[in-house]
């Protein structure tokens, strides 16, 4: 491990430079990642307090979800410094938006443990990211779909 961490500090250092060089505040998107994870922990938690199923795939699935919604923040970087836009304002707020989309996540998860009663989410934050989120994973599932494999040959 200790050959490798040279590697790992270059990576480290090379992703927050390209991070930061995209108007993405590095810190910002490791917090909200770190949410992220948390509010991953709190989902099963709460799958297991209220005794649903859980499966592999299910998990992934969510998680899966919750990183590409990580690509918001860095396509949109990406697309106003290609169009030469000033979009630090956009980018932070972005982050922002979901990170608070991640907290009222984690609250709801939090009370649905505690009472052990499935609580909704009915704010508009949360509402978007979900419709956004379903949209990618039949994206994904349409890239990764093994059953039509064999009609493509």
């Amino acid at each position: 491990m200790t050959e490798n961490t040279p590697y790992l500090k270059m990576f480290g250092f090379s992703l927050y430079g390209l991070l930061s060089s995209i108007y993405v505040n590095p810190e910002a998107l490791m917090t909200l990642t770190l949410l992220m994870c948390i509010d991953t922990v709190f989902g099963v938690l709460k799958a297991h307090s209220l005794q649903y199923d859980l499966s592999f795939r299910s998990l992934f699935s969510g998680f899966f979800g919750k990183l590409v919604l990580l690509l918001i923040p860095v396509t949109l970087s990406l697309g106003l410094k290609n169009l030469e836009i000033d979009g630090v304002f956009l980018v932070l707020w972005s982050i922002k938006i979901l990170t608070a989309a991640e907290l009222i996540s984690m609250t709801a998860n939090l009370i649905a443990i505690r009472t052990r009663e499935p609580v909704k989410n009915f704010d508009i934050i949360t509402l978007a990211l979900k419709h956004l989120r379903e949209k990618f994973i039949n994206i994904a599932r349409g890239l990764t779909d093994l059953d039509n494999y064999e009609d493509k040959k």
